[in-house]
């Protein structure tokens, strides 16, 4: 067989139902590890609990014999920025601001004009004044999982031959 898209087609189309199985389950453990790998891969870059990046991060499609594809995705809403080691600063007991650690190991960023605040949902946020008068305020957000993952997942996912030697160890005819 040679490598061309027309052969791989023709050859997966006349493979046996034992092998559409064992290619299945091979692409569902790889999506599994590469979640996991992901996980890791971005708590050591955000400074973010493991348990928060699990929550947003998910395999929402499995393989099966019919349908031969796995879909990892991310929450990509914003994390309110407070989640990244939020702390109020008060000099001379008055606001000075807030502190957040976005880059895990990284430097303590200081927002002069931040501050605590409950939003509608009941959820403490960090927000700054963007002006005057009760509505100037801006909620502030931090990067999302979505955006972690996808500068991470080159390096997390296994290459075309990692894949294919883990078929052949669990497809041997």
């Amino acid at each position: 067989m040679s490598n061309t898209v027309p052969d791989a087609i023709s050859w997966l189309s006349n493979m046996p139902k034992a092998a559409e199985r064992a290619l299945a389950e091979t692409l569902n453990q790889a999506a599994t590890a590469t979640r996991s790998r992901a996980i890791d891969e971005i708590g050591r870059q955000l400074n973010l609990p493991r348990s928060y990046i699990s929550e947003n991060i998910a395999v929402r499609s499995r393989a099966n014999p019919q349908k031969l594809e796995v879909i990892i995705s991310a929450e990509s809403r914003g994390i309110l920025l407070n989640r990244f080691d939020g702390q109020q600063i008060t000099t001379d007991g008055k606001n000075a601001g807030v502190s957040v650690q976005v880059k895990a190991g990284g430097p303590r960023k200081t927002i002069k004009r931040g501050f605590f605040m409950r939003l509608k949902n009941g959820v403490t946020g960090l927000a700054m004044r963007t002006g005057k008068g009760k509505g100037a305020i801006e909620v502030l957000h931090g990067p999302s999982v979505s955006q972690a993952w996808q500068s991470v997942r080159d390096d997390v996912e296994p290459t075309p031959d990692e894949l294919f030697n883990a078929f052949i160890e669990r497809f041997n005819p």
